[in-house]
């Protein structure tokens, strides 16, 4: 009896897969960064979680003086003060007019750059008005009255408060007038003179929020 012809094989069978491998793996979550501690962002108060950039922002500050100006004293002030060279040159023409000369011009450049750098700095500089070497806080103030002309004239004189500080320069116009509302303070007000009332009392303004 004939032997049964051989079968051919067929295609391989799939490999089995794995339930938990054939499931979609869902993609994976990225943590938001914690900040431990509460802290204070642009938007408000934050617990610690959340975008790192809203809470760790720290918006830069301008470091720079709200108001400056240096009470250098008038033309012909200065003029006046030069002319105590010529003088100092005259005592020297006997040894040399060069040399008197040359005295002559160097006294009188001396004494207009030391009057000039004596002169006080009136500045708002962050919450702080500086008026030669004395400074207030500026929350310690009341609104400033910038005064021209003859208000500025009776302000300087008349109007000047007995139990005032004040810095007055001849040869300035302007001025600006400041209540002091601190009640432990004998200061009754701050009268300033400045070229620019107008600026210099809208900076205290700014200051003052």
């Amino acid at each position: 009896e004939a032997a049964p012809a051989p079968v051919p094989p067929g295609p391989p069978l799939p490999r089995p897969v794995s339930p938990a491998l054939a499931a979609p793996q869902p993609a994976p979550r990225i943590p938001r960064t914690r900040i431990p501690g509460p802290h204070r962002g642009v938007n408000g108060p934050s617990s610690g979680i959340g975008p790192p950039m809203s809470l760790m922002h720290t918006p830069a500050t301008d470091a720079r003086p709200r108001y400056r100006e240096r009470l250098a004293p008038s033309l012909w002030l200065l003029v006046t003060v030069a002319v105590a060279g010529p003088m100092v040159s005259l005592v020297f023409v006997p040894i040399g007019s060069t040399i008197a000369l040359v005295l002559g011009a160097a006294v009188s450049a001396l004494l207009v750059i030391g009057f000039i750098a004596a002169t006080p700095v009136v500045s708002v500089e962050g919450t702080e008005l500086r008026a030669g070497r004395a400074h207030i806080d500026v929350s310690f103030l009341g609104h400033p009255l910038a005064l021209t002309g003859a208000d500025a004239r009776d302000a300087r004189g008349p109007g000047l408060p007995a139990r005032g500080w004040h810095l007055i320069r001849g040869g300035i116009d302007g001025v600006v007038v400041v209540p002091n509302i601190d009640p432990d303070d004998p200061i009754d007000a701050w009268t300033i003179s400045t070229r620019t009332p107008d600026r210099l009392a809208a900076a205290i303004r700014r200051a003052q929020g």
